[in-house]
């Protein structure tokens, strides 16, 4: 039986990943009621896209460009923070989003070229997942940004009126699980057209997963 192939920078890189976004997702709503929320925040979020990078940095040069495309989303995040209005906010989710579909490419590359299951490919395959609902999250609130009013939330959610926050990660998981309420509707045709290539993305990828995964169990059944 063929081992699978180191990915990452640490022997178990991808459950540290997914444990780090499992953790973020579960403190999310808590940490957005803290009086310091902000910036216990900022840092989860400069922990997990550090995780992220280590996660496919297994060959040099990966792991450089991983660096390479960190290094100014966490600068533009923690300028934002630190001085609010200094930087446009679109800057940090844009350089962000382009951190994360490289990351989510890498992941998906390894979940797909993998030998054989394991802890680190299912690792890898739960990761991208829920990054794809981060990454999605940020394209939300970047469409919000750049025209207001994309979105039509009910009034009161979590007192927020905005797309933002706990309130993107709410929609954005809602569209990709297929599982939304309706409490939060696109209004614009660029709006409307995001959520629903969100939601298809979603459908496809668990399709595309499970039959890969079948196919590297299948093999191993009968070679035992």
């Amino acid at each position: 039986m063929k081992p699978i192939p180191r990915f990452g920078v640490l022997r178990y890189s991808a459950t540290h990943l997914l444990v780090l976004l499992a953790t973020v997702f579960i403190a999310a709503p808590f940490i957005d009621m803290m009086e310091s929320g902000e910036w216990i925040e900022i840092i989860l979020v400069s922990v997990l896209m550090s995780s992220a990078a280590l996660a496919i940095g297994a060959r040099r040069a990966t792991f450089a460009w991983a660096v390479f495309l960190l290094m100014p989303t966490l600068a533009a995040r923690w300028v934002d923070h630190l001085s609010p209005g200094s930087l446009p906010t679109w800057v940090g989710q844009a350089t962000g989003l382009v951190f994360m579909a490289f990351v989510v490419a890498h992941l998906l590359r390894f979940v797909l070229r993998a030998p054989r299951v394991g802890r680190e490919v299912l690792s890898a395959a739960v990761a991208v997942y829920l990054l794809l609902g981060l990454a999605w999250a940020d394209v939300f609130t970047l469409v919000a940004d750049v025209q207001p009013r994309s979105f039509n939330i009910t009034p009161g959610l979590d007192g927020q009126d905005q797309m933002s926050g706990v309130t993107a990660l709410y929609y954005s998981f809602g569209t990709l699980t297929t599982g939304g309420s309706g409490d939060i509707t696109p209004r614009t045709p660029v709006a409307r057209i995001l959520s629903v290539a969100e939601a298809t993305m979603g459908t496809l990828y668990l399709a595309v997963l499970i039959a890969r995964l079948v196919g590297l169990v299948a093999p191993a059944r009968e070679e035992s």
